[in-house]
């Protein structure tokens, strides 16, 4: 009879030492993929990409900036480049600061030296310096607050717009400081009125978080747009109105008035009980950028009925808006709603005597 082979196999200490063998090779491969492994060095890759394509993305944009400033003449300063950012929807926020101990928010007067700018989707915060270069970068920015303001000027009036937000909840307060007076107010939107033609105006706004955290825009100078003069003490500026006429406009007979010229003013003077003359210009004029038509007079009215004492003003409506007379005013004004081209044109009658010296558009 045949002897059986031995059959060899492996041994339950052989299977633990090789389990073994295993498990620390296995452990030095996802060393050395996560961590500073190749997990690690990819994701350090993609970052170092990332921020060198929002590196490229704000040097083009300060690039297409100095493009228009040599175009139109202007000199560089970090000021205007925030006004050029203001509407780009790819910006966080672009903050200026000055140069002390620390980088501080520029008061009245001073220049900025520095800015702070952000795209929205990453989370790099980029130095510039007053030559527009960026000079440090910031991998980890969480600005807590945010803020940027839009004006819109009239000849009259400011408007400022502020878009706010915050990372510790919702915006609750807005302090807008105009010329050094403070108004509080829980609306974005603050509409500043009454003011001088072509005057200047310093505008802040702080805006605070639900939380009291606060945020202050660099202070902006601001300078309402300037009058357009369509006739000022004889001067009738023809280019744009073609020259002023003065003549009878309705009632029962033109005898029962007139209306001249003279060196620095027209004047309307009627007797009769309804008789009425005008000024108009022989253009039509584009009104679709005005809010209002004015005019400065000097009134004088004799021997009418009560109530027959008015002024018409006519401006991109479709009819004449009569002002009753205060002989305590000099300015006469009516809203303009143009959607197209109109003759300017200022009526008076029944007993009027009066000296039109200034007419303008207002914005």
């Amino acid at each position: 009879m045949k002897k059986l082979k031995e059959i060899k196999g492996i041994t339950l200490i052989a299977l633990v030492i090789t389990i073994i063998i295993l498990l620390i090779l296995a452990g030095i491969t996802i060393s050395s993929l996560i961590g500073n492994g190749i997990f690690g060095k990819i994701e350090q890759a993609k970052e170092k990409n990332d921020e060198g394509t929002v590196r490229e993305i704000i040097i083009t944009k300060i690039y297409d900036y100095q493009m228009e400033v040599i175009h139109n003449s202007k000199n560089e300063t970090l000021e205007d480049l925030n006004e050029y950012l203001y509407n780009d929807k790819e910006i966080e926020y672009i903050n200026l600061y000055v140069q002390k101990d620390n980088l501080e928010t520029p008061e009245v007067g001073e220049t900025a030296t520095h800015a702070k700018i952000k795209l929205k989707k990453y989370k790099y915060e980029y130095l510039l310096d007053q030559n527009l270069n960026i000079i440090q970068v910031n991998e980890n920015a969480n600005n807590e607050v945010q803020v940027k303001i839009k004006k819109q000027v009239g000849t009259s009036y400011i408007i400022i717009n502020v878009q706010a937000s915050s990372t510790q909840g919702n915006i609750t307060n807005y302090e807008y400081n105009i010329d050094g007076e403070t108004y509080s107010n829980t609306e974005q939107v603050y509409r500043i009125e009454n003011l001088e033609p072509e005057s200047n105006h310093t505008i802040k706004v702080t805006v605070i978080d639900e939380k009291g955290n606060k945020k202050t825009t660099t202070p902006i100078n601001v300078k309402t747009e300037p009058r357009k003069y369509l006739y000022k003490e004889g001067e009738e500026y023809t280019e744009l109105t073609g020259g002023w006429n003065v003549e009878y406009f309705a009632g029962d007979t033109s005898s029962a008035g007139t209306a001249k010229k003279h060196d620095n003013y027209m004047e309307i003077q009627t007797w009769g009980y309804w008789c009425a003359y005008r000024c108009i210009t022989q253009n039509t004029i584009d009104l679709t950028e005005y809010s209002k038509l004015k005019a400065d007079i000097e009134c004088n009215w004799t021997d009418v009925s009560e109530g027959y004492e008015q002024i018409g003003l006519k401006a991109g409506n479709n009819e004449i808006v009569w002002n009753r007379i205060d002989l305590q005013d000099k300015i006469y004004a009516v809203d303009i709603n143009a959607k197209e081209n109109d003759n300017i044109q200022i009526t008076a009658g029944n007993g009027a005597n009066i000296k039109i010296k200034f007419i303008w558009l207002e914005k």
